[in-house]
């Protein structure tokens, strides 16, 4: 022990360099170690060159973190396939497509946070507020004054993976330090269309930008705890009314039409558990930040135009993110963007578990990670397993996403799985 007067959860790093007169081609690495005896072992000991460096975080250069060489070794090959969701730099460091032009995006989005919760507070209204003020709750969890519209300020803890209606905020006054809680909202709430999260506050549409007003966009959670089952949980929300720890991604100008029909397919992507494997080991605090964001690798939109069997996997991939997000009257306007007339989807926890594990085994399928590092990533997410073992006696999200992958690899995006 270096420090036996620090608490073990504390983090250091030591750094060894050489002078100008050695040239040091490839980096000896090792993270998240305990003892020094660990240094030992080869699979906790690292070796990554600047290529790899460049390659992991082509906009900061940042040294990559990873727990195991297989960790380093998966990563860097979804990096080396697939491109990120912004660059900024070429390898030449002269700008994504040359010195002066605009940085390189896969997705014509870019990240907004509309309110926030101190600054901004001044703008939010409470319940009781607005029934003294003479407001009325109205369709859509929204409350009405006259012309005037006030709808729910959504904040991260609402949202889940494909999921508006995941909690609402319950207040504890006598908590100072944390007085905002989540109440889970649970799957016979959800089985009903009209049943919303109760948000702490609603935002006069008023105060809303003009030229970013919309009827939803897709969010993200900002904060990724160690103790959360998954670390980029996305959803639409129906407003763009959201606090600064639910980032949104909003159309570039000139791109909302293109925003509507492809915006499902970034969010598919967002929600897998490929992309999750790769998140956690970005996100070394408690944020994910824009920066850490938009280095993450995404799918290249020409993959979503080819076929699995007779299935074009974009229109594919947009029913299910229909299917999965449009549980509520109140996702209306995002399902008549993706020309769905019909009534929302009952929740089904059994129908949405095959759903997403068909998704996910999909998405490695398009990062091309085969079924034996598939294996290997899906055991990564403790919290997944523990969950899951309470409730079925077994890791059933595994069991279920690799016969997805035996499915898909067989060219079938139709048939259910057994579980």
């Amino acid at each position: 022990m270096f420090f036996p007067d620090i608490h073990a959860s504390f983090k250091f790093s030591a750094l060894v360099f050489c002078g100008e007169d050695r040239s040091i081609q490839r980096t000896h690495c090792a993270f998240y170690l305990h003892d020094v005896s660990e240094l030992a072992l080869p699979e906790r000991v690292l070796t990554l060159s600047a290529e790899d460096f460049r390659v992991v975080n082509p906009n900061t250069g940042g040294a990559p973190v990873f727990r195991t060489r297989r960790d380093a070794e998966i990563t860097t090959a979804i990096y080396r396939r697939q491109p990120v969701l912004v660059l900024h730099h070429s390898p030449s460091g002269k700008g994504a497509g040359g010195e002066g032009e605009k940085p390189r995006k896969i997705w014509p989005v870019h990240y907004a946070t509309m309110f926030h919760m101190t600054n901004d507070s001044k703008l939010f209204k409470r319940r009781d507020e607005l029934e003294r003020a003479g407001w009325y709750p109205v369709a859509g969890n929204r409350w009405r004054k006259g012309k005037a519209h006030a709808v729910p300020l959504y904040v991260g803890r609402m949202i889940h993976i494909f999921d508006h209606r995941s909690a609402s905020v319950e207040v504890n006054a006598d908590n100072l330090h944390n007085a905002a809680l989540s109440g889970l909202l649970d799957a016979t709430l959800k089985a009903k269309p009209d049943a919303y999260p109760e948000p702490q506050y609603w935002v006069s549409e008023s105060n809303i930008p003009e030229k970013v007003i919309a009827p939803w966009a897709v969010g993200f959670r900002d904060i990724a705890r160690a103790t959360d089952a998954r670390t980029m949980i996305a959803a639409v929300i129906p407003t763009v009314a959201a606090g600064n720890t639910l980032p949104i991604l909003l159309p570039d100008e000139g791109a909302e039409r293109g925003y509507r029909h492809n915006v499902p397919l970034l969010l598919a992507n967002l929600c897998s558990m490929a992309l999750d494997f790769v998140t956690r080991q970005k996100a070394q605090s408690t944020h994910i930040n824009w920066y850490i964001a938009e280095q993450l690798p995404m799918v290249r939109p020409d993959q979503f135009e080819g076929n699995i069997g007779k299935k074009r996997i974009s229109d594919f991939v947009r029913g299910e993110v229909l299917r999965l997000s449009y549980t509520a009257h109140d996702l209306e306007p995002f399902a008549r963007d993706l020309g769905y007339d019909g009534p929302p989807f009952k929740w089904d926890d059994d129908d949405r578990r095959h759903r997403l594990a068909r998704l996910d085994a999909l998405f490695f399928h398009l990062y091309g990670i085969s079924r034996d590092d598939a294996a290997y990533i899906l055991d990564t997410f403790p919290i997944v397993r523990e969950e899951d073992e309470k409730a079925f006696g077994r890791y059933l999200t595994k069991d279920l996403v690799l016969a997805y992958m035996n499915a898909v690899a067989a060219g079938d995006l139709t048939s259910a799985v057994r579980s």
